[in-house]
């Protein structure tokens, strides 16, 4: 294993999937939650206070709704700073997913090239490991051959010293009167018959010497190899456990970036629908009608909501959420209070929020 696969197996180590997740509800609980609570709470505080407005002191009453203008334009301010926050967070949480994506990426690459070289490694041992077999089975053949060889040795060296011993006995019962009859009545002494089969059981001996030697160092060649693939084998089933949790951490990994895209792109819509309530030039009345505006801001909100919570970030609010049946009930007190007010800014009355 090359340095950069260690350094990039080091890395991705750093973001095991347990890991991740940990760090990633983490960063969320603490950096996301937390504002989009607040921005979520504030346009509840928002909802509850346009329907308790007293419409009659509108149109009669100025510093009613001077104050309702201040005291919106602030909670809009509060909304917006909430959202701005937000957004800014889970946008950093983005950023870093992506360098701990790439990470993985590359660690998972580095991995798959390494089971690769193990693959063909483990394969070139079983070629050399199948030679060294088929050599030592031949080798184990010839073991049986000179074990053969040297038991025909031995029975050809028992018969010629059995013929020496015949001819020894048959001259010491003839001896005296009849001695000369032996060379006749006996066989006679083969010694040479003897110190041959002896050579012969001694070559024999030699060879199957050699062959038991031939059969050792060929099984040590075996097992040498044997011994290479186990641990090639070893460091493959390895090294593909390692894979198999480099990608499970790029799919969690994915899973989180896309969340936080997911989010942001709703946070982006949310912003800018709020960014216009916000200019100097709104009219108090016409704010009023976009901040309950479901579809451009209740729902994203209600979105975000519902990605924390598939995502296990719990989140408690002091209120219900905001429901379309929510905003078709209070429609008709905020039609009214918009009936009732005059063309003004948003941002008449007290900017001290």
């Amino acid at each position: 294993m090359d340095f950069w696969t260690v350094f990039l197996f080091a890395l991705v180590c750093s973001v095991s999937t347990d890991d991740t997740g940990v760090w990633y509800k983490t960063k969320m609980s603490e950096d996301v939650v937390p504002p989009y609570t607040d921005a979520y709470e504030t346009l509840q505080d928002i909802l509850k206070q346009l329907s308790v407005v007293n419409t009659s002191q509108l149109l009669t009453n100025q510093t009613t709704v001077t104050a309702l203008a201040s005291i919106l334009n602030c909670q809009i301010s509060n909304l917006t700073i909430s959202l701005s926050t937000t957004f800014n967070a889970s946008d950093d949480i983005r950023d870093e997913l992506d360098k701990k994506l790439a990470t993985a990426v590359a660690s998972t690459s580095s991995q798959e090239s390494q089971i690769k070289s193990i693959e063909e490694q483990v394969a070139q041992i079983d070629v050399s490991l199948q030679g060294a077999q088929n050599q030592l089975s031949a080798a184990q053949n010839a073991l049986e051959g000179k074990q053969q060889e040297l038991s025909r040795a031995e029975a050809a060296l028992q018969e010629a010293q059995r013929k020496v011993d015949a001819a020894r006995n048959c001259m010491r019962r003839r001896k005296g009167i009849f001695s000369f009859l032996n060379p006749i009545v006996c066989p006679v002494f083969n010694w040479g018959g003897i110190d041959s089969a002896k050579e012969n059981r001694g070559r024999a001996e030699g060879d199957l010497a050699r062959a038991r030697q031939q059969v050792t160092d060929y099984q040590n060649t075996v097992n040498g190899y044997q011994q290479q693939k186990d641990s090639a084998n070893a460091q493959l089933a390895d090294a593909r456990n390692r894979l198999q949790i480099s990608k499970n951490t790029l799919t969690t990994l994915q899973q989180q970036r896309d969340l936080a895209s997911s989010i942001n792109f709703e946070l982006k819509k949310i912003i800018v629908h709020i960014s216009v309530l916000s200019s100097t030039s709104t009219v108090l009345k016409d704010a009023i009608g976009n901040i309950v505006d479901f579809n451009l801001l209740i729902k994203p909100l209600n979105a975000i909501y519902d990605e924390l919570k598939t995502n296990q970030l719990a989140i408690v609010f002091g209120s219900p959420l905001i429901t379309d049946d929510n905003i078709a009930k209070i429609k008709p007190i905020l039609d009214k209070v918009i009936s009732q007010l005059p063309n003004m800014p948003l941002n008449t009355g007290s900017s001290d929020c």
